[in-house]
């Protein structure tokens, strides 16, 4: 029963560090789509001058 509660634990800890590490990717992954549209955004304006 306790090595039962072990693994629990155990697979319930991976799959939040799983969790962490998508979310972490998923920001990162908005922060740079959100810095290649300003950069377009400017050289789109730069061009229109």
């Amino acid at each position: 029963m306790k090595a039962e509660k072990m693994n629990i634990e155990v697979e319930r800890t991976a799959k939040e560090k799983q969790r962490k590490r998508l979310i972490s990717y998923r920001d990162k992954l908005r922060e740079v789509k959100d810095t290649a549209e300003r950069k377009e955004g400017d050289a789109d304006a730069q061009g229109r001058e």
